[in-house]
């Protein structure tokens, strides 16, 4: 996987959340992910709280974070997208190993 900086600014709309007073990160490509191959490598490294054949939920320092099988992204209850971004990266290089 290339540099993370320019995956998130080329290959996601990065967008406010009004339902999780979060940040979402919507590819611009379509995509269909497969979960089950991917929770594996998430469990290694974070807390896995829900994991169904359409969307991951995790925490990611102290943040939840929702996988969905669309490839979004969303990072709930926090307001600075640089935030949001640095929790992103995390999940992309886990993607990444996926």
């Amino acid at each position: 996987m290339g540099n993370i900086d320019e995956i998130i600014s080329k290959g996601y709309i990065t967008r406010p959340c009004s339902t999780t007073k979060g940040i979402e990160f919507v590819p611009k490509k379509r995509e269909r992910l497969n979960l089950k191959k991917i929770v594996p490598n998430i469990e290694k490294k974070f807390d896995v709280e829900i994991d169904t054949p359409y969307v991951i939920v995790f925490n990611v320092k102290g943040y939840a974070v929702s996988l969905f099988m669309t490839g979004k992204i969303s990072v709930k209850k926090i307001e600075k997208e640089e935030k949001g971004r640095k929790i992103i990266k995390e999940v992309l290089k886990i993607l990444a190993d996926s």
